[in-house]
């Protein structure tokens, strides 16, 4: 089962990155990396799109099924969970 500690929760936090778009790469959009998960946040025509990739996120980080444990909040709101 997947367990994480407050430290180690603390030192992903402290080592996260901020990537903005690189206007000279067509397909760059602004990224926050943390633990090898990837969250792209950007607005287009439509509206602003949130998108989630986990490729890169380590085992350690993953549960039993290999799913990485997610909550997704808007303002006060929790609108998805799997946590």
């Amino acid at each position: 089962m997947f367990h994480i500690t407050e430290a180690m929760a603390a030192e992903l936090n402290a080592a996260a990155v901020f990537l903005p778009q690189n206007p000279a790469e067509e397909d760059s959009l602004p990224m926050v990396g943390n633990g090898g998960a990837q969250v792209y946040a950007y607005w287009t025509t439509a509206g602003l799109h949130v998108s989630l990739e986990f490729g890169s996120t380590p085992e350690a980080l993953r549960d039993a099924n290999g799913n990485v444990p997610v909550r997704i909040e808007l303002g006060a709101n929790t609108v998805f969970t799997t946590i």
